[in-house]
């Protein structure tokens, strides 16, 4: 407790360790300690399909291609999966978790290189005790591997832009290329904002008139697209196709022209201070502080002030809306915070208050994610008794590897993923018959159509109602 309270917290050097063993601690955890939520589904269904098929360059769900997000999170993945020997939940939450320690890795160093260590330590502590960017340090998704390629590139050019050469480019295209790779164009447009407002503040512009510039950036081009190429150009049963149309669908259509995730336009103004609680109490009036002073702010301090500004635009302006997309602004949001805090009386009156709410905020954190949810999916591991029980079924008739698992309706199955299958999982077509060692994965409300289809079978069911997935196997 001395420790934690220690008056030199936010800026002894000494100090540094603790701020990432604490970061480590609550990250990884207990990390497989929750079944498969909603949208891990997704990448469990992809990268299954990918160890089952023996072909990463082409991501399958299971009735189909899966393109609407690109390869580099998948690879991750399944790069793990084959050191490993095996696919399962901490594996797949590994990414997330990796890039969240690296996110706050970065917002400690621009905060130490933008202002100083106390400025970077309590940036770090800020959004370390922050639920929502905990929440997705531990999901399976490409989020978190977004925002820190974003904070890396960040970071890089902060380092670097005093030399305005073609390495420096090169590096910084690199990093938001492979971020593009993990989630789509937003891993590039979003640094390219942040590096707008800092050049819109220091009026830099003229010193990257390069040609050296635009070499790097085609260079990076060229590194991006190549996954696509491959996925073109490698064989996949007779179908062509890169992904390619699926960048522009969902990159650029989606918004302008937004085809679904249409979340109302003051959708941020709500969940901006949903992703910073409790901190955004103190960000709004550190927000209107430095608007009121801002001829008085030094230009770092006018830098992230507008770069919050102008990533909020941007997201605001899409069509396209979705409560995880302000994930981004987050770091940003606990830099301007931490950066007001170390030069407010508020701080020098109240520190060890904030202290002390710092601690007791890590504390129910990490009680929640590292001890709660466990003895919760302790209770609760629906799907994996489900897929026990079938397991246990199929194999009085056959062994487990001679089964053949089809969905039915049911392409983010988590269920699928439990059972384990030892072949590529395909999907049930209507009116097709039911062979001996097929297994049909579906929902309960599919059941009253496969009655009249499929005879002779033996149901298992996971919990009631009609969205519940239940199992068909032969008798």
């Amino acid at each position: 407790m001395k420790l934690i309270f220690a008056d030199n917290l936010w800026g002894s050097q000494g100090k540094l360790w603790l701020l990432f063993f604490a970061a480590f601690a609550i990250v990884f955890a207990m990390l497989a300690n929750a079944e498969l939520w909603t949208v891990e589904s997704r990448w469990a269904a992809v990268c299954t399909q990918m160890l089952l098929r023996h072909d990463i360059f082409h991501p399958y769900r299971y009735c189909g291609t899966y393109y609407d997000k690109p390869l580099l999170s998948y690879w991750l993945i399944v790069g793990v999966a084959y050191l490993n020997g095996a696919i399962n939940e901490f594996i797949l939450r590994l990414p997330s978790a990796c890039a969240s320690f690296i996110t706050i890795v970065c917002t400690y160093s621009l905060g130490t290189k933008l202002f100083n260590r106390n400025v970077g330590l309590i940036a770090g502590w800020l959004l370390i005790t922050s639920y929502s960017f905990i929440f997705w340090s531990r999901v399976a998704s490409a989020d978190m591997l977004n925002l820190a390629g974003i904070m890396l590139a960040i970071y890089w050019y902060v380092s670097n832009k005093a030399k305005p050469n073609f390495f420096t480019y090169l590096v910084f295209f690199l990093i938001t290329a492979l971020t593009c790779l993990f989630k789509g164009l937003i891993g590039f447009v979003i640094p390219i904002l942040v590096v707008l407002a800092d050049i819109i503040v220091n009026k830099t512009w003229k010193q990257h008139l390069r040609y050296s510039l635009l070499i790097a950036f085609g260079l990076a081009v060229l590194v991006y697209l190549a996954p696509f190429v491959l996925s073109a150009v490698l064989p996949d049963q007779g179908v062509a196709t890169s992904g390619l149309y699926e960048v522009f669908r969902e990159n650029i259509l989606r918004f302008f022209e937004p085809f679904d995730h249409k979340d109302p336009f003051y959708t941020y103004l709500i969940y901006l201070p949903l992703y910073t609680i409790p901190w955004i109490l103190l960000f709004i009036p550190a927000f209107v502080n430095n608007l009121i002073k801002w001829l008085k702010l030094d230009n770092n301090s006018r830098w992230l002030m507008l770069a919050v500004i102008l990533l909020f635009a941007f997201l605001t302006v899409s069509g396209s809306r979705r409560t995880y997309y302000i994930l981004p602004l987050t770091p940003f949001v606990m830099l301007v915070t931490a950066n007001w805090l170390q030069n407010a009386l508020f701080m020098q009156r109240h520190q060890d208050t904030i202290k002390s709410l710092v601690l007791i905020l890590y504390i129910m954190l990490f009680a929640w994610f590292g001890i709660v949810q466990h003895i919760i999916n302790s209770k609760s591991d629906t799907m994996q008794v489900f897929a026990k029980n079938v397991q246990q079924a199929a194999t009085k008739k056959a062994p487990w590897n001679k089964w053949q698992i089809e969905v039915f309706n049911a392409d983010d199955n988590k269920a699928v993923f439990y059972l384990m299958p030892k072949k590529p999982v395909a999907c049930y077509k209507s009116g097709q018959l039911m062979e001996k060692s097929t297994i049909i994965i579906t929902q309960q409300k599919d059941l009253d159509y496969l009655q009249n289809i499929l005879k002779n079978y033996q149901l298992i069911n996971s919990e009631p109602g009609a969205a519940a997935t239940v199992a068909l196997v032969p008798k």
